[in-house]
């Protein structure tokens, strides 16, 4: 086994480590499948949310020939990926949030229509919507990991490396 890949390996070994110290005392709540599928569960939304920096690591010591400053790589791609997901998901909770806890209760203290349905599809997103952040940002470290590689020796040189 090479170096890079112990490194990975090693990586994963600590993040499934983590998990499962972290959902063993629950664990004995459960039958045995159900402890599988809680473990396997809590391991794959971990493996997601890491997938920021776990993905860019791969395609970078997979490319070929060998990119420059591969570190700084990862910490752009996982900076820009953490960010953009934070910048969608203020512009689009904040305007949400304002209308639920300020607009919607005036509305229906004037006995106006305050739109039923987007109020109970607006709840349940803000409520819930922390499942989806792991899947968000995954898509989003594969577009822009995609993206930036083809492109990481230009912007290199262009920064004088």
């Amino acid at each position: 086994m090479n170096r890079p890949s112990v490194l990975i390996a090693v990586l994963v070994a600590a993040i499934v480590g983590s998990v499962a110290i972290n959902v063993w005392p629950f664990l004995a709540l459960f039958s045995a499948s159900e402890a599988a599928f809680v473990l396997g569960l809590g391991v794959g939304i971990v493996l997601l949310a890491w997938l920021p920096l776990l993905y860019p690591v791969f395609m970078i010591l997979r490319s070929k020939p060998q990119q420059p400053w591969r570190v700084r790589f990862v910490g752009v791609v996982g900076s820009l990926t953490y960010g953009a997901s934070l910048l969608v998901a203020t512009v689009v909770g904040v305007p949400v949030e304002l209308y639920l806890v300020h607009v919607a209760p005036q509305l229906q203290a004037m006995g106006e229509p305050v739109g039923e349905p987007v109020v109970i599809a607006a709840e349940f997103v803000l409520s819930y919507g922390w499942i989806a952040a792991p899947a968000v940002l995954s898509v989003a470290s594969v577009v822009l990991t995609r993206y930036l590689l083809p492109r990481w020796p230009a912007v290199v040189s262009a920064l004088g490396g």
